[in-house]
């Protein structure tokens, strides 16, 4: 593993070899590794995201609503200009940068911003052609806004990575811990499908939606959503030789989380958590439930004993496995597990239905309630059996997706 590393760190650093003499250096040593940082520039305010260009020179954004341009290791002194309005807010502000994969003959320089108000706020995703002197954006256009509006300024996500086959994702937030006007979490959207928060999205380079889009066509779905029940992803990394794409979860206290991301696949927020609320209250009592994809958490992965691995492959997908529990762990988890399938996972206001139409009738009928049966919708979803309705008090179930067991065949990590 050592002499991976090193070889990955000299590929680097070879790479960094025709920086000017004036970028600053300093040799780290590691366990794993030793590797040098060079400085590249400073003085920037909350530098968030850096996007390397083929000619050796760099674009990074600001939060606060900049982009910067560091041409031959020196950072120009007037920012990029082209912006929209950007919206900065505690952790909102102008987010992910990603060039398009074409770069040198479209010049698109794709942005995750935040904009709106510090009451109804959301996560936008734009692109702009760079000018050939670098100094501005042009033909800039918004693709994609999240569809729901929140108050105060966290969780935005915004990381942007684009995909082997064209296509981008965008991390989207879950709003943060936070009631709205009808006293619902945000965060609990999460799991809710009908809006994009929590989500990963998965579209064009164009902003159009891909037709494999895992709920393109299931009624009650955002289209645009990839995966869900996440926090606030604000990592993403892609794997050269496999395509692999790998996210790191923001979690709560002690909850952090490195996850392998699928299509279609639910992450469980805020349903299982290894994490605490930042004032020590329970997030959930569960770490895994049965439709919920494998997690990963650097407290579980230490804790994971021999053979456990194999396990998690064998059982990918079909349930969830994520690392051994505590004493009594395994009671809580199946007894969390149960209440999902009841759809009482999050809160009393969720209402679960099953798969095909027949045994989503079943499973209302099993559960009783007059007024479930009459209005209770399977959601279809894509690669999936199951689809869940929402309660809103008297107001019966819509046809929202939530803790679908959106399971796919793959093995392979």
């Amino acid at each position: 593993m050592r002499a991976l590393v090193t070889c990955l760190t000299l590929s680097i650093l070879t790479g960094l070899a025709a920086l000017p003499a004036q970028a600053q250096t300093d040799i780290q040593e590691t366990e794993q590794a030793d590797f040098t940082l060079v400085t590249l520039a400073d003085g920037l305010d909350h530098p968030w995201s850096l996007a390397p260009m083929p000619n050796g020179d760099f674009l990074v954004s600001e939060r606060p609503g900049r982009l910067r341009y560091i041409a031959e290791g020196r950072l120009r002194p007037e920012p990029v200009t082209g912006l929209p309005d950007v919206l900065a807010d505690n952790q909102g502000g102008l987010l992910g940068l990603a060039l398009h994969p074409e770069f040198e003959t479209t010049r698109w320089v794709y942005f995750a911003f935040s904009e709106g108000t510090s009451s109804a706020n959301h996560t936008a995703l734009g692109r702009g052609r760079l000018s050939e002197d670098g100094t501005s954006l042009e033909a800039v256009e918004t693709l994609f806004r999240v569809n729901i509006d929140k108050a105060r300024g966290y969780h935005f996500g915004g990381r942007i990575a684009f995909l082997a086959d064209g296509t981008l994702i965008l991390s989207l937030g879950d709003g943060g811990l936070y009631r709205d006007e009808a006293q619902n979490l945000y965060r609990d959207e999460a799991q809710n499908l009908s809006n994009h928060l929590g989500t990963i999205i998965r579209l064009n380079e164009d902003g159009t939606v891909p037709f494999d889009n895992p709920f393109a066509s299931a009624r009650g779905a955002q289209p645009e959503i990839y995966s869900w029940g996440h926090r606030n992803v604000q990592g993403i990394a892609i794997n050269p030789q496999t395509g692999s794409v790998w996210v790191n979860e923001h979690g709560p206290r002690g909850g952090d989380e490195i996850n392998s991301l699928r299509s279609g696949r639910n992450y469980g927020w805020p349903v299982i958590s290894y994490g605490i609320n930042y004032d020590g209250t329970p997030v959930s009592d569960a770490t895994h439930a049965e439709g919920i994809a494998l997690r990963r958490s650097a407290r579980g992965a230490r804790r994971r004993p021999a053979g456990a691995l194999e396990d998690e492959r064998r059982d990918f997908g079909a349930r969830c496995v994520v690392a051994p529990l505590g004493r009594g762990g395994r009671r809580r988890a199946a007894a969390a597990a149960a209440r999902a399938a009841a759809g009482a996972a999050a809160a009393p206001r969720y209402a679960a239905a099953g798969g095909d139409a027949a045994r989503s009738a079943a499973a209302r009928r099993r559960r009783g309630g007059r007024r479930i049966r009459r209005r209770a919708r399977a959601v279809g979803a894509a690669g999936g059996d199951g689809a869940v309705g929402r309660a809103h008090g008297g107001r019966g179930v819509e046809p929202v997706a939530r803790f679908a067991a959106v399971v796919s065949q793959s093995q392979d990590f």
